[in-house]
């Protein structure tokens, strides 16, 4: 219905170029393929039209209006949306419409790239964008969306996506290390409202915006520590991930887990504490050893295989096998501050007080959880 109302508004001469023009984007986005069942084509002019043109963001209607927000509208009838604010559109003559289609080309393909540059998980150029596929944060694309200007060239489109990407990931990495929910229903006024502020704004504007914009007020990670559990521990998983990468792109020993979606030989959540720890008897009840042994501090990240063959084994055992794991595992092994000039010197640089450790006590889990702490705070706040 929106691409009859578009091409009706298109004088003849020009009308068969913009049939293809629209076509040619309509197709492009239905060769998407989102982990939604929502179609891709439906759902890119949703974002479109209200990231980049709705002014009233209501998500439900206000006791004393009548008339549903911009915001409502579009996710029931964006094409009815676009044929009542055609003025708003600033659609008057048939140019308007040629260049209003031409528009939605461009950023259906910007659409499109996105979704390719998740998939592609080049996590070298676009970690953050990756790590917040992965918090399975589905409001990502409706907010790199919006902060893309009509014609912006490749360079800024992509230095959009990763300095906008980045600042999410914060957000997410805070949320989760307290314990806040991330899911749609609970972030979608928010993303919107820093929508409004950033959409149409310059590279270095949306720069000086994120630098003191605050999407969840004076949020901190100070205050509480992440414990394990099953609500959670799809989170805690990737967070895991992004605290081990942090520490191998600055040790030159970058790898992020880009298996962390392998089914075959999933990575999963690691306890350096067995179900049967020696530290196990140090607690009257097992509640207590158990709240201890799911702090944040004494979780890594190992694949699936390795982790089933170790699972029950004593620290000392342990710590012996987990050098050949990721970075985060290995730095519990005093063989990596001997071996890892890289590493050594990131650590030196940063500050940040890595150590290992010869018996790994609930002392040693509440260091490591600070660690991991400071080493989330040191990438936003030193980089």
């Amino acid at each position: 219905m929106l691409r009859s109302y578009l091409l009706a508004n298109v004088d003849s001469p020009n009308r068969d170029k913009c049939i293809s023009t629209l076509d040619s984007a309509i197709s492009l986005l239905q060769s998407i393929t989102l982990s939604s069942k929502s179609k891709p084509d439906l759902e890119f002019f949703k974002m479109y039209l209200r990231g980049h043109f709705a002014t009233s963001f209501e998500q439900s209607r206000a006791k004393e209006s009548t008339v549903d927000s911009d915001f409502v509208r579009i996710g029931k009838e964006f094409h009815r949306w676009v044929s009542d604010n055609d003025k708003k559109l600033g659609l008057n003559t048939s140019k308007d419409y040629e260049e209003f289609i031409n528009q939605i080309a461009y950023f259906a393909k910007i659409y499109h790239k996105l979704n390719e540059l998740i998939a592609s998980r080049n996590t070298n150029d676009f970690l953050y964008l990756i790590v917040n596929s992965d918090f399975g944060f589905s409001l990502q694309p409706a907010l790199l969306l919006s902060v893309i200007n009509y014609q912006d060239s490749q360079e800024i489109v992509e230095k959009k996506i990763a300095l906008v990407s980045k600042y999410l990931t914060k957000v997410l990495a805070w949320r989760v290390w307290n314990h806040w929910v991330t899911s749609q229903s609970a972030m979608e006024s928010r993303i919107y409202n820093l929508i409004q502020e950033i959409r149409g704004k310059s590279l270095e504007e949306i720069s000086q915006i994120l630098t003191t914009y605050q999407i969840d007020g004076d949020i901190s990670i100070d205050t509480n520590t992440p414990s394990l559990n099953q609500q959670n521990r799809p989170k805690l998983r990737v967070l895991l991930a992004l605290i081990t990468e942090i520490i191998g792109r600055n040790s030159h020993e970058s790898g992020y887990l880009l298996n962390i979606t392998d089914k075959k030989n999933p990575i999963e959540v690691e306890h350096i504490w067995s179900v049967n720890d020696e530290n196990k008897e140090k607690y009257e009840q097992e509640a207590g050893f158990q709240a201890v042994r799911k702090n944040i501090g004494g979780l890594l990240l190992l694949p699936k295989k390795f982790n089933a063959s170790y699972n029950d084994a004593t620290y000392s055992t342990k710590v012996e096998q987990y050098f050949s794991q990721n970075i985060l595992a290995q730095t519990l092994n005093p063989r990596k501050y001997e071996h890892s000039p890289g590493f050594v010197s990131f650590m030196n640089d940063s500050n940040l007080e890595f150590k290992a450790y010869e018996v790994f006590d609930e002392k040693s889990i509440n260091e490591r959880a600070d660690l991991y702490r400071q080493v989330l705070k040191w990438n936003w706040e030193e980089k």
